[in-house]
């Protein structure tokens, strides 16, 4: 049993890149396909529609190259089940000098850190990737 599926869903993609596969399938949820959406706003990865064998919903997703090396270097889940992390808008910082995202959930959905310091919206910090 999963007691965290986005943590799951973050370990998938950073174990597909480190083994340098192109693309992972991950159990479907709406809130996964949003980060998947946001993800690939900002062109960490590619959602391809796909449909399992066995009748459960799956996201088949690609991951994008950046020359020869994957652009998904690294990921660090912020708030958990255990422990909640929330930070104003004034708090919000950049993630490796700006080469990576912050994704936060806000009370107008999910975005990026950037986008919600412009909004001026805080929420729960949910992970960084770079």
């Amino acid at each position: 049993m999963n007691t965290d599926p986005i943590a799951d869903f973050l370990i998938r993609l950073q174990n597909a890149a480190g083994a340098g596969k192109v693309a992972v399938d991950v159990p479907f949820s709406n809130f996964k396909l949003a980060i998947a959406k946001l993800l690939e706003e900002n062109n960490y990865l590619k959602i391809v529609p796909a449909k399992s064998k066995t009748g459960r919903k799956i996201l088949h997703l690609e991951l994008v190259k950046d020359g020869s090396r994957f652009k998904l270097q690294g990921v660090e889940r912020l708030s958990k089940v255990s422990r909640r992390v929330y930070e104003p808008a004034s708090n919000l910082r950049l993630v490796k000098r700006g080469h990576g995202l912050l994704v936060v959930s806000t009370s107008q959905g999910l975005m990026t850190g950037t986008k919600a310091r412009q909004a001026g919206l805080g929420g729960e910090l949910l992970f960084k990737i770079w």
